[in-house]
Formats: structure tokens, C-alpha cells, sequence
């Protein structure tokens, strides 16, 4: 997962992540990220994973208030 700005550019934003094994067989990833170090504006999380079909790649907008 990487934090950009609306441009698209990677921002330097750092926290804890864990992998954990599912019942089921398969793997997640979670982390945390503070928000509050952000700027008033828009912001996108890119998330990237490979699949069984191949890459996958989601992006998810989100908006700072002041």
C-alpha cells in the first residue's frame, strides 16, 4: 500500500503493517497510518496485491477536512 497526494506522487508516510494467516488459507496485510500530519486536500491509498489471475491494483480517494 502506498499513501499518494492527488497528483499521483508517493508520499513519504511510514507505519506498522502485519501479515496474518486467514482460516481459509489465504493471507492479509493490514497497517496503520496516521492522519493527522496531512494537509487539508485530496489523497488517494494505492493498494497492489498479486493474485492466482495475476497483478491486482485498487485505489481508494479520500478527502482531509480542516
Amino acid at each position: 500500500a502506498r499513501l499518494l497526494d492527488r497528483t499521483g506522487n508517493a508520499l513519504q508516510v511510514q507505519g506498522p503493517t502485519s501479515l496474518r494467516d486467514e482460516a481459509d488459507g489465504s493471507k492479509s496485510r493490514s497497517a496503520t497510518l496516521a492522519l493527522a500530519p496531512l494537509a487539508t486536500g485530496d489523497y488517494l491509498i494505492e493498494l497492489s496485491a498479486t493474485q492466482s489471475t495475476g497483478p491486482a491494483r485498487a485505489l481508494i480517494a479520500f478527502r482531509v477536512l480542516p
